[in-house]
Parts: structure tokens; C-alpha cells; sequence
């Protein structure tokens, strides 16, 4: 099963309006967990059941004019960490991808563009996506980093920790 549900909404977080900011827990977080309780059932009936959530490389160090898009990619990584511990009784694996820009309207059709876009630029095909979770179905890793900047962005944090902060500002300043 593919939770997929997400919208995004790009800019300094006081530009967001709540209603924005509402659709993306409403989705983001409430559709995931939604459409895993949903298949809960059938995923306990199916040997070798698989859940993979769409996560971001936003849930990887909170992510400057994505702050709440980012908090709730942060929600589907903790969820599918416990999750995976969790349904591990029912013999059900769970996993997340993670991936920077992906070429989809989502991106290409936001009203704000930060600088981050332009820097990291808009690389990752919807179908490299999709070979990612084809992997991840057949596979048994939690974590899935979709490109070179996804794994990038995971060592730079893990190396650096909170120190990774001016290199995010510095990607998300304008030119």
C-alpha cells in the first residue's frame, strides 16, 4: 500500500494562511493516517504486506519556507518508524521515500518558488519515484533516499547536526 497524500505550500511560513496551513495537516498528516488504518485490515491478511509513505527530504532538518510542509513530512517519518516496529508482530514492513524536488505540478505549479529551487534545482522524475518504491516494496529498509541530493541532505545532517542550519539558509536565500 502507497500513502501518497500530500500538498505543498512554499513561502516564509507568516505567508501561509492557516486555512493553507490546515490543508496541510489535513492531507499530509490526516491522509496518511487515514489510508493506513484503512488498509490496516487487508495488510493483516496479506503475507508479506508492505506500507511505503511518501515522506521529503524536508523531515530531514526543518526546512525554511516549507515549516509546516516539513513538519509534517517529520509526522510521516515518525509514524512510519513506529509503524514498522509496531506491524512487525503482523508481519507487515513499513518504509518511507525520501526525495528533494520532484518534477511534478506540485513543484512546477507553486505560486512561491524559493530559492532552494533554483539552487537544488527540480531533478527527480515521478517515475524515478515509483522505481524507488518499487524497491522499497521488495525490500527491507525503513529509509529510502531517492537521488543524490536526498542522501546529500541525510549525511549533511547527520554529520553536522544543528550545524547544518546556515547551509540551509544559504540555500533558501535569493540571489
Amino acid at each position: 500500500m502507497f500513502a501518497n497524500a500530500g500538498v505543498l505550500f512554499m513561502g516564509p511560513h507568516e505567508t501561509i494562511t492557516p486555512a493553507q496551513k490546515q490543508l496541510l495537516v489535513d492531507v499530509n498528516v490526516s491522509g496518511v493516517v487515514h489510508t493506513i488504518d484503512a488498509a490496516f485490515p487487508f495488510l493483516q491478511r496479506t503475507p508479506g504486506a508492505h506500507v511505503v509513505a511518501m515522506s521529503s527530504t524536508s523531515a530531514e532538518y526543518g526546512a525554511p519556507q516549507h515549516a509546516v510542509y516539513s513538519a509534517t513530512k517529520f509526522f510521516v517519518r515518525g509514524l512510519t518508524e513506529a509503524l514498522n516496529i509496531e506491524y512487525r508482530t503482523h508481519g507487515i514492513q513499513v518504509s518511507a521515500i525520501y526525495v528533494a524536488y520532484v518534477q511534478t505540478g506540485m513543484v512546477f505549479g507553486a505560486r512561491v518558488k524559493p530559492a532552494s529551487i533554483a539552487r537544488l534545482g527540480v531533478k527527480i522524475a515521478p517515475e524515478r519515484v515509483a522505481q524507488a518504491v518499487w524497491r522499497a516494496v521488495h525490500g527491507n529498509r525503513v529509509h529510502w533516499r531517492v537521488g543524490l541530493d536526498a542522501r546529500l541532505i541525510n549525511w549533511s545532517v547527520r554529520l553536522l547536526g544543528a550545524r547544518v542550519a546556515p547551509i540551509f539558509a544559504w540555500l533558501m536565500r535569493d540571489r
